[in-house]
């Protein structure tokens, strides 16, 4: 090798290790700068991170709602709807969803939702059908209880991507709303004779009625009870009036006040004096069980104390077929065949009611 090539190379390769040199100096400085800069910024990141935990852990489940409202991106809030995102691997169909119209409350619950699925903002929507939520994770599963501010009825829908529940009331449903009441119930047997108790004979007409009204359309039928609940004079008034009842039909069975066995019987219904048409429903009610049952008549009467619906202030009507503490009236509704005739009797009045036919009749007397 010629000695001014060698003396070249050997230059290119001392600037080379100078380069070197300077670089590795530089990289020891500034690694340990950088991974710094890093660490800090991780750290930034973890403590808006927790921040933005604590703050949405102190938020009450509307609030939670409201602000994803404010911050998701693409939400459009459709009136008395509620957005739910389905989780991973969880499809629509496979939902659950809870509703009890008279306490207030639907429950939605999904598989494969996490700890952290409501606090993902993961539900949006319209919070003014809500007074509260709450959510509860156990197993794989994910359950949101909404307390409804209104009695809401519930309609549900889903996509690939979200589960919706939209929340109407009745009186935004149906034309028509009537509440029928089953008298008694639970711990409440109503009187007792033989070893039949009251509230199963009511329960039983009511069940027989409900049976006839599904296919009726346009109008709403909610019933207090549909099973052996104990519910307060109180809390069947509040339900009638939450649903937007136009008319109220309560059965019951009479009794004298001693309770003891009496001579007394017959058919009877007793009416508040709310409306211009409800006390010839009551007329017909009873003229239509007692040609049913082949009762005696005991008229028609306003409500008394005993009664109860004193405070409604839309038409109520108290359908009494007969005495539990006279025999002979005991012994006709103890059969399946009197439960029936007065279930259709009431079946047969309601359809002229909802035809209209009670209004009709009045226009034509003025």
């Amino acid at each position: 090798m010629q000695p001014d090539l060698r003396g070249h190379i050997l230059k290119k390769a001392a600037v080379y290790l100078g380069i070197m040199a300077v670089f590795s100096v530089l990289l020891m400085y500034f690694i340990p700068v950088a991974e710094d800069t890093f660490a800090k910024k991780k750290e930034e990141i973890l403590t808006a991170q927790n921040r933005e935990r604590e703050k949405l852990l102190s938020m009450s489940g509307i609030e939670l709602i409201d602000y994803a409202n404010d911050t998701v991106e693409d939400v459009s809030v459709k009136e008395q709807t509620l957005r739910f995102d389905l989780p991973l691997g969880c499809k629509g169909e496979s939902v659950k969803v809870e509703h009890n119209l008279r306490e207030e409350i639907c429950t939605i619950s999904f598989k494969y939702a996490d700890e952290n699925y409501f606090l993902d903002r993961t539900v949006t929507g319209d919070t003014s059908v809500l007074s509260d939520v709450n959510y509860e994770y156990a197993d794989k599963v994910g359950t949101l209880t909404l307390r409804m501010s209104d009695m809401y009825e519930c309609f549900t829908d889903y996509d690939e991507e979200a589960f919706y529940l939209t929340f109407k009331k009745p009186t935004e449903i149906y034309d028509k709303i009537v509440f029928i009441d089953a008298g008694n119930g639970g711990d409440d047997t109503g009187v007792e004779k033989y070893n039949i108790d009251e509230k199963n004979i009511n329960l039983d007409i009511c069940l027989k009625l409900k049976d006839l009204l599904k296919d009726v359309e346009d109008t709403g039928f909610y019933f207090s009870r549909l099973g052996d609940e104990t519910l307060s004079e109180e809390e069947r008034e509040a339900y009638a009036k939450g649903v937007g009842a136009d008319i109220i039909i309560s059965v019951r069975m009479n009794h004298t006040p001693s309770g003891m066995l009496s001579t007394i019987n017959g058919t009877s219904v007793s009416y508040n004096e709310v409306g211009d048409s409800t006390q010839t429903i009551a007329e017909t009610l009873k003229t239509s069980i007692i040609e049913s049952l082949g009762t005696s008549d005991k008229g028609v009467h306003t409500l008394d104390d005993d009664d109860g619906w004193e405070d409604m202030d839309i038409p109520v009507l108290v359908i009494k077929p007969g005495f539990m503490n006279n025999t002979g009236d005991l012994e006709i509704m103890s059969t399946e065949e009197a439960r029936v005739n007065v279930a259709n009797a009431i079946f047969s009045v309601l359809g002229d009611y909802l035809a209209g036919n009670f209004d009709a009749s009045e226009e034509s007397q003025e």
